[in-house]
């Protein structure tokens, strides 16, 4: 009877660690952080250098804008998501230049991160975007002629869902050296992006129709400030809940 009581008390001990170590495992899967600010509510500007789209056809079909800038808010000190309106110029594909149109749609960073099975790299946030059902970022030719293009990027998704495209991911960090304020530095590397391309997409080795598994390449950085003028700087940062 002791000598059972002994082995039952063992394998119990034995089922504990391994909950343990399926628990830290569990635990490593997912990072919860959050985006905080020193005042509420926070303004938010964000700047970036050059953005690229690789949209794979022959070649394969990279659309590239020089600048890149964003605009937002924080209601509270402490958020989970940061939902940011993207804008972009200088754009071509190739010598082509192309016209920049954002209808409705905003970029939703997400602080929680994890494992990203496409870079090998945890420390890694989803990144949404959400139009609203009804918008799209578009980027097309100048001109109406017969070899105009157009290349959109849509939130189709379910009526019932309030974003498609939830895809990893975003890096982030804080920069601004030593002293305060600090700003939020997002690096953006996406997998998996759906868009439609219209018109004449032959001409830069696209299908007519939806496109799959495209990539998205970019660095933003993200200041806050606490008035509308964006005169009085503030710092963001990241926390543990």
């Amino acid at each position: 009877m002791i000598r059972d009581l002994k082995l039952l008390g063992l394998t119990l001990l034995a089922l504990l660690a391994l909950c343990g170590v399926a628990a830290q495992g569990a635990a490593a899967e997912l990072i919860p952080q959050s985006f905080t600010s020193a005042v509420e509510p926070t303004e938010l500007t964000g700047s970036g250098g050059v953005h690229e789209w690789i949209l794979g056809g022959e070649g394969p079909t990279v659309l590239k804008c020089s600048k890149s800038t964003l605009t937002g808010f924080l209601a509270t000190k402490s958020a989970d998501e940061l939902n940011l309106t993207p804008s972009f110029s200088g754009c071509k594909i190739g010598a082509t230049s192309l016209l920049f149109k954002n209808n409705g749609c905003k970029t939703a960073f997400d602080s929680d991160t994890s494992d990203n099975a496409n870079t090998g790299l945890a420390e890694d946030g989803v990144v949404s975007l959400n139009c609203g059902h009804s918008g799209s970022l578009t980027f097309e030719t100048e001109g109406e002629g017969s070899d105009s293009v157009t290349i959109h990027f849509f939130d189709t998704h379910p009526a019932e869902v309030p974003v498609n495209q939830e895809l990893h991911g975003a890096t982030y960090s804080l920069g601004g050296g030593l002293e305060e304020p600090k700003d939020l530095s997002i690096k953006a590397h996406v997998f998996g992006l759906k868009f439609v391309c219209t018109g004449k997409c032959g001409r830069f080795g696209l299908e007519i129709g939806t496109g799959e598994g495209g990539t998205t390449l970019g660095t933003f950085t993200v200041k806050g400030y606490s008035d509308a003028a964006h005169t009085k700087q503030v710092s963001l940062g990241l926390s543990s809940p």
